[in-house]
């Protein structure tokens, strides 16, 4: 069910306003230590969902958005593009990313909890409705560029707060990772239907950063785009039918 352009909008403006409002605190605070920051980051993360509730509320089931959130009825083959990709970033991280001082090779499996919170659920409102929405009235790529275009700005505050700061050229930077992700999950999202598997990819992501920091390099450069690509593909090969796609 297509909620309409305006609900649309104010989505995301309330994903922005709520996540913006604790980064804001956060910042006003100086708490960037754990474990109290994550009083704030994990609110703020979960902002796409709690916005998407809203949205949703007397215009479409809200048990069927959270059924769509957290089911695990997947074909076995779903499962093995899951995890085609977990394992591709996984070694896309270690080879193109510099080891984080003082971090072992089993940090990402013992980070996976914190990351949930600190940016895995995000995707309850990104791939759980904004996604499937937008993908109602426009081509799948489309809509991947234009959430990448929103992405990068809801995360903008990390840029230019002292939680995370962060130079001018790192945001032209991560501009590209953020793009990466964007296609990456919404192709696992395309053909798996999964919130779920988007919910773990992101979270590995996250976690394989806190051991390996990919940093500017060529070898960066190629690594994810090449990953970009084959999601580019993916998007393009299912919205022709050649992939078949789970059904929405």
């Amino acid at each position: 069910m297509y909620i309409g352009k305006k609900r649309l909008i104010i989505f995301l403006v309330l994903a922005c306003v709520i996540t913006w409002t604790f980064n804001i605190i956060q910042s006003l605070l100086g708490i960037t230590e754990a474990p109290l920051a994550y009083m704030f980051i994990a609110p703020a993360v979960f902002a796409p969902a709690v916005a998407a509730l809203i949205v949703l509320y007397k215009k479409a089931p809200l048990r069927d958005y959270i059924k769509r959130c957290f089911t695990f009825e997947q074909k076995f083959s779903y499962y093995a593009v899951f995890f085609a990709f977990f394992v591709w970033r996984f070694f896309l991280t270690m080879t193109v990313g510099v080891r984080v001082e003082g971090s072992t090779v089993y940090l990402p499996l013992l980070m996976l909890p914190i990351c949930l919170f600190t940016g895995g659920f995000e995707e309850l409102g990104w791939r759980g409705f904004l996604q499937p929405q937008m993908e109602k009235k426009m081509h799948s790529v489309a809509a991947a560029f234009i959430f990448t275009a929103f992405w990068t700005v809801w995360h903008t505050p990390l840029f230019f707060l002292p939680i995370d700061p962060r130079s001018p050229f790192e945001l032209i930077f991560m501009l590209g990772f953020f793009m990466t992700n964007a296609f990456s999950m919404a192709a696992i999202y395309k053909i798996t239907n999964s919130v779920l598997f988007c919910v773990f990819f992101h979270t590995w992501g996250n976690a394989l950063t806190n051991t390996w920091m990919p940093g500017f390099s060529w070898q960066t450069i190629l690594g994810y785009s090449l990953e970009w690509l084959g999601a580019l593909i993916i998007l393009i090969l299912c919205e022709k039918g050649i992939i078949k796609s789970a059904k929405v």
